[in-house]
């Protein structure tokens, strides 16, 4: 993951300066921990959703709106290409671990009927798992217009 912009708000910040200058690493009385923020552009999002191995069409677009994200694919159907979006929320599972829950579909720039959309989207399933380099865990991912913001909490700020 590239972020934009990454930010760990430390509290309570105890560092040790004279250990941190003479052994070239940040020294500090308690291990550092804090708020985390993370922001994702729409560009690394749709980088991101690319790479996905369990959509059964690759990702030709993400556009990241205010409260919700679209994903937009192609899909052959009848020997011609289709475009296809599926409208959506990022949520975190397990572990802080964001996926896409897909609540509307369109095809052709058409929405489908809300049970059809359940049915041909059952068993689609979009996560990214997130490996911090230090303790902690995302726990509320927001979506902005053109990006995507992941806050969480440090536990332990360390070399890993």
């Amino acid at each position: 993951m590239r972020p934009d912009e990454v930010k760990i708000y430390l509290e309570p910040f105890d560092l040790d300066v004279p250990a941190s200058v003479a052994g070239g690493r940040i020294e500090s009385k308690e291990p550092l921990s804090g708020m985390l923020r993370v922001e994702l552009s729409e560009e690394e999002v749709a980088r991101l959703a690319a790479f996905s191995e369990t959509l059964a069409a690759p990702v030709r677009g993400v556009r990241l709106e205010e409260g919700y994200i679209v994903v937009g694919f192609e899909v052959e159907a009848l020997g011609t290409r289709v475009p296809v979006g599926v409208e959506g929320d990022i949520v975190l599972r397990n572990g802080g671990e964001p996926g896409f829950e897909a609540n509307r579909l369109e095809v052709l720039g058409e929405p489908l009927p809300e049970r059809l959309t359940r049915r041909l989207l059952e068993g689609v399933d979009f996560a990214y798992p997130i490996e911090l380099p230090f303790e902690g865990e995302v726990s509320e991912v927001v979506i902005h217009e053109e990006r995507l913001v992941l806050t969480g909490e440090v536990n332990v700020l360390s070399d890993r």
